[in-house]
């Protein structure tokens, strides 16, 4: 079963398979809290890692995500407000998904290559990370390309708590490929 697991992985794209999902529903059903749900469902399979946290889409659309993180105990640090992992968490999440609209899972690997935060407030309460896509996306060379992101994190009263910033590889599937390949044959 792992072995299965493995070979699928990074060729399924949860977006895609939301839409082909909520596409099946009755029209009352079709609509973009039952789809924001069914994405977090599929999410918190692919991605378990974040289930712990709560995180829900609030907004998903192309030109940005809005995440949010309920208070739990789980998400506390040792003096009761939002720990500072689970602040990068919601922040690399919101950014990431807007990513994937741009270069399909099905189609493209993205790896986080740096993650930076400023904190600038205690989080309390519900939290929400804000991505926005950027006004221009980088340009593929040689299949690959590297983007830049920008999540805002603000508490329930709208105040910045972060900003986090996070810069994402993005490289075709076939590229990553053709590489393998070809450290192959240079091996043997």
């Amino acid at each position: 079963m792992f072995d299965r697991i493995q070979k699928l992985k990074g060729k399924i794209d949860p977006i895609a398979i939301t839409e082909q999902i909520a596409g099946k529903l009755p029209g009352p059903l079709n609509n973009a809290l039952v789809k924001n749900r069914l994405l977090d469902v599929v999410l918190n399979v692919g991605i378990p890692f974040n289930r712990w946290l709560g995180l829900r889409i609030k907004e998903f659309g192309p030109e940005g995500v809005t995440i949010e993180s309920p208070e739990t105990l789980l998400r506390r640090n040792h003096v009761g407000t939002a720990h500072a992992c689970a602040q990068a968490l919601i922040g690399e999440y919101a950014a990431g998904l807007v990513v994937a609209q741009t270069f399909p899972l099905e189609t493209y690997r993205m790896i986080i290559g740096r993650l930076e935060i400023d904190y600038h407030k205690a989080g309390k309460g519900t939290l929400r990370g804000t991505a926005r896509a950027p006004d221009v996306w980088p340009e593929l060379e040689n299949d690959e390309a590297w983007v830049e992101m920008r999540t805002e994190i603000r508490d329930e009263a709208g105040v910045e708590v972060a900003v986090c910033k996070t810069r994402w590889q993005i490289k075709s599937w076939a590229k990553i490929k053709a590489d393998r390949e070809s450290r192959t044959k240079n091996e043997a």
